[in-house]
Order: structure tokens, then sequence, then C-alpha cells
């Protein structure tokens, strides 16, 4: 609808219009789709600290999480759900990283706990 007139035409009359290619301009393609990047020209980089009380049996080695706290500086928060699940997924991979996960080398430096077979 343009703003101030009469002037109006149905959403599918508009994309009929995009994919009609003989009732377009020359050299223009038919379609209705549309890219755009941004790269910004100053990266951020968040800041945080993360704290854990555990306790851990000497005998079995079970590993218990007591407390947890996390604290970090977002900035600008535009989706607060994503960044909830981050901060989630990143208390995950902490704990499993910690807990279970290790990276270890041979002497040529060849990683040796490259599958799920044998990372832990």
């Amino acid at each position: 609808k343009v703003a101030g007139t009469d002037k109006s035409l149905p959403w599918f009359q508009v994309a009929l219009a995009a994919y009609t290619a003989h009732n377009l301009p020359s050299g223009m393609e038919p379609g209705l789709k549309e890219t755009a990047f941004y790269d910004p020209a100053n990266f951020t980089f968040p800041a945080g600290c993360y704290i854990s009380e555990v306790e851990i049996d000497p005998e079995t080695g079970v590993t218990d999480i007591i407390q947890f706290v996390a604290a970090d500086d977002f900035g600008n928060i535009i989706n607060p759900m994503i960044v909830e699940g981050q901060v989630h997924g990143g208390i995950a991979q902490g704990i499993g990283q910690a807990l279970l996960e290790g990276a270890h080398y041979d002497g040529s430096g060849q990683l040796l706990t490259a599958s799920y077979m044998d990372y832990t």
C-alpha cells in the first residue's frame, strides 16, 4: 500500500510480478531474495568469571557440584534468551572439560583423543 494514496496490491500479486521475468526491467533478475552481511569495524570481547564449589569423594572420584556462580559482562543484550542459552552452554561445556574431557598429544604433536571413543 502506498501511504497517502488509494494504491495497493495484495502480496500474492507482488510475488507473482517478482517471479515473472518478462515483466521486469532489463538486467533485473526475478525473485524476492536479498542477502546482506554485517562486518563490524571493531569487535567486542565479553568478560566473565565462573566459580564452582565441588565435593569430591577421594575413594571413588565421584564429583558433586554444590554451588555454581556465574558473573558476566554482556553489554547491551538484544535477545535475553540467546544470552541465557549461551551461558548455559558455556557452563555445561566448562564442567564437561573440567571433569571428563582431555586433550592428549603424543611426542610428535598428534592428537590422541580426537574421537568420542577416547577423549574421556
